[in-house]
């Protein structure tokens, strides 16, 4: 319940070093921004909003997803990539994209029926949260993630854009 949930994030939050304010609030109207009847959590200027009426099944699953999703990848890959490395990678991911990536594909369309049409950065954005968010076990809330072929090719791309022209 809604009661419960600062309960179940203080002591995930407590582990992590640098880790995001995380305010718990009731209903997606007590968000500091407008946002959609369903939302779960949202990431606003530095501070991860847990909505609790969107954790109301009492799996620690969802929520865990939630928290991935706002903390680890809207707050955690800014902080850890910088304001350019970030935007570098959004750009990659695009990159990867149109060069076939079918997982980021099959992520972006995902992403395109739950917000509709965003900007690229944006969409970018939605899709690396949601990378992430997919990597935590729905029903343990147990975080796995396995490197695998979509960041290999955001890697690859990465490295070749960095690469000095052969001529």
């Amino acid at each position: 319940t809604s009661c419960q949930l600062p309960a179940n994030t203080d002591p995930i939050i407590a582990k992590w070093t640098n880790a995001p304010r995380v305010v718990v609030v009731a209903t997606p109207s007590d968000l500091p921004m407008q946002a959609p009847d369903d939302a779960r959590g949202v990431y606003h200027q530095g501070t991860v909003y847990i909505v609790a009426s969107g954790h109301n099944s009492g799996h620690s699953g969802g929520l865990m997803r939630t928290l991935a999703h706002e903390a680890v990848a809207h707050y955690g890959l800014r902080g850890l990539l910088g304001g350019d490395g970030y935007q570098r990678f959004l750009n990659q991911m695009q990159v990867s994209m149109r060069m076939g990536n079918k997982a980021l594909i099959e992520i972006r369309d995902d992403v395109r029926s739950r917000y509709g049409q965003l900007s690229a950065l944006k969409e970018a954005d939605e899709i690396a949260a949601r990378a992430v968010e997919l990597g935590v076990d729905q029903k343990t809330g147990e975080f796995d993630f396995h490197a695998g072929p979509i960041f290999a090719n955001i890697v690859l791309a990465d490295e070749i854009n960095r690469a000095s022209p052969k001529t």
